[in-house]
């Protein structure tokens, strides 16, 4: 258990580290030639540090990792990704900066990071979840702060939103 663990945060490390790498390449004139280097020396290190092989594929800002029966990837946009189940309600005080998801035997999740988070935010998206059904499972709020934790069949929608900063992350996952 503690294996599968580190495996994971290692491989969301990589994810993310290389997701940030991507975004400063963006800036370059030849990307799809520096891409090409920047998958091959991440497909490297992943096989020095894991022992496994890995499938990077890094275009236009996009970074896409497969390692066995697991995938992920971090996209750069500003949009409600698109295979996110339809019966999570979308979010709309902010402004998303970026979405990971990721796959394991066939089970996929997401997270989506946003920005410039407006006043009375944990309220509206917990009454949004309730308006769609969702079984509240914790939630703690203090203003502009707070957790909710909610399941609605297969699925866990976990929101986290910092009042100081004005942003939240909100994860989906299957189960």
């Amino acid at each position: 258990m503690i294996v599968r663990f580190r495996k994971r945060v290692f491989f969301w490390g990589i994810l993310l580290i290389l997701g940030a790498g991507v975004l400063g390449l963006a800036a370059c004139k030849s990307r799809s030639s520096q891409e090409e280097a920047a998958s091959r020396m991440a497909e490297k290190a992943i096989k020095e540090q894991t022992g496994q092989e890995a499938k990077v594929d890094i275009q236009g800002g996009n970074v896409r990792i497969q390692i066995g029966d697991t995938s992920g990837e971090v996209r750069k946009t500003q949009e409600w990704s698109r295979d996110i189940p339809p019966e999570v309600p979308r979010f709309t005080m902010g402004k998303i900066q970026g979405v990971t998801t990721g796959e394991r035997e066939g089970k996929k999740n997401w997270n989506i990071v946003i920005e410039g988070v407006q006043g009375g935010a944990p309220n509206a998206y917990l009454e949004a979840l309730k308006a769609k059904g969702w079984k509240i499972t914790a939630t703690l709020t203090a203003g502009d702060k707070g957790s909710i934790t909610a399941q609605k069949g297969n699925l866990e929608v976990m929101a986290l939103f910092e009042g100081e900063r004005q942003s939240a992350v909100i994860t989906v996952v299957q189960k």
